[in-house]
């Protein structure tokens, strides 16, 4: 997410402003020290302009058929999933 926020050259106070939460709690966000509500992480994605997958390390991979018919999916699926909700 830090990175992210670098690239569009945003301090953590100005994202943090435009999401509605504190610096102090948008620097626990990005050290892993709080949890992000899926609100936030909605706005955060639309604000650095990238999906929400990309706030994630897909650690399973590619979802191979035999993950699916367990009803198993990735990373990449539940970001989908998540943003389909959204709209």
């Amino acid at each position: 997410m830090k990175q992210l926020r670098l690239m569009k050259q945003l301090s953590q106070i100005a994202l943090a402003e435009k999401i509605g939460i504190s610096q102090a709690h948008m620097s626990n966000i990005e050290c892993g020290r709080s949890h992000c509500t899926l609100e936030n992480l909605i706005k955060l994605s639309e604000v650095l302009e990238c999906p929400v997958r990309d706030f994630f390390v897909d650690i399973d991979g590619d979802t191979d058929k035999a993950k699916q018919e367990q009803g198993l999916f990735s990373l990449n699926d539940f970001a989908a999933a998540l943003l389909s909700m959204k709209k």
